[in-house]
């Protein structure tokens, strides 16, 4: 695969994964674009695709995680102090407001 493929199916792969539509999809059209347009490209069901697109997706979790560290920080340490504030019946309103958080309602340990 050219470098140039590359880099324009990481920028699919960035603009969609933002979008309320299947990133991985288009993706995979454009892949066939690519194809059918007649690059030098795997087809998208060959384990060297599959493997550019997990190392795409692995990326872009990684840039949101770096972009957001300072939140995912801060939010990750209240809500573990939160916790150990409420195993020690010690807990104070801002450690309710993590500990009774809804998004922890889906966890199954809870």
């Amino acid at each position: 695969m050219a470098i140039w493929i590359a880099i324009i199916l990481g920028n699919i792969q960035g603009i969609f994964m933002f979008f309320p539509v299947s990133s991985t999809s288009h993706l995979a059209l454009a892949q066939h674009l690519f194809i059918w347009t007649g690059q030098e490209l795997p087809p998208p069901e060959s384990a060297e695709m599959i493997l550019f697109d997990l190392v795409v997706h692995v990326g872009t979790l990684v840039s949101i995680a770096v972009v957001f560290r300072n939140s995912l920080s801060r939010f990750l340490h209240d809500s573990f102090f939160g916790f150990l504030a409420a195993a020690r019946g010690t807990m104070t309103s801002k450690d309710r407001l993590f500990v009774s958080s809804p998004c922890w309602d889906s966890f199954p340990f809870w």
